[in-house]
C-alpha cells in the first residue's frame, strides 16, 4: 500500500491502524471496521479500500480477522 496522499498533504509522517475484517463463507471480505486509529480518521479510508480487495481461502463459514498496519513516511 502506498503512503496515503492525504496524510502526506497534512504533514503526517506516521500512523497506526487496527481493523477487523468480516469474511464470508467464500473468503470474500464483506465488511471492514476500524477498531483503533492513531491519528484518528487519517488512514481509515485507504485501509478500508485496500482491505476490501483482499481474498481468503473459503472456510465454509463466516469469521472475523484482525489486521494491524503501521505507516511511516520515509
Amino acid at each position: 500500500m502506498d503512503y496515503p496522499k492525504e496524510a502526506r498533504r497534512k504533514g503526517i509522517d506516521k500512523g497506526h491502524v487496527v481493523a477487523h475484517l468480516y469474511i464470508d463463507e467464500k473468503g470474500n471480505v464483506s465488511e471492514v471496521k476500524i477498531i483503533e486509529a492513531n491519528p484518528p480518521r487519517v488512514f481509515d479510508r485507504d485501509v478500508i479500500d485496500w482491505l476490501r480487495q483482499w481474498r481468503f481461502q473459503g472456510e465454509g463459514e463466516k469469521y472475523i480477522g484482525e489486521v494491524e498496519f503501521t505507516f511511516k513516511l520515509e
